[in-house]
């Protein structure tokens, strides 16, 4: 199965869970990021269904959400044979929130 497979876990931090998150969270952020991470998963080929048209206009819905709703955008891959992907972003509350 492909990243684009597995569910998709939305979730919002009030204090960041470990000091690792801390330094990792203090990086210059990267919105452009965003796009390209989202960027084959969101584009729409000429050849599509239907199903694969909804499946990718998905996507750029939950990259716009993403972007015009958090700041200090982030992205992390943890693992080697099994990788979790985590979009982490500051919601103006001062919160941590995102999707893994």
């Amino acid at each position: 199965p492909s990243e684009s497979d597995e569910p998709i876990n939305p979730f919002v931090w009030e204090e960041l869970p470990n000091e690792a998150w801390q330094e990792r969270l203090l990086q210059p952020a990267d919105s452009q990021m965003i796009s390209d991470f989202f960027a084959k998963a969101s584009e729409i080929r000429d050849w599509f269904g239907e199903a694969e048209k909804e499946e990718a206009l998905k996507f750029k819905n939950l990259a716009d959400f993403i972007q015009n709703n958090l700041q200090n955008l982030h992205i992390f891959k943890e693992g080697e044979i099994e990788i979790e992907v985590f979009v982490i972003g500051q919601l103006p509350s001062g919160d941590w929130a995102g999707i893994q």
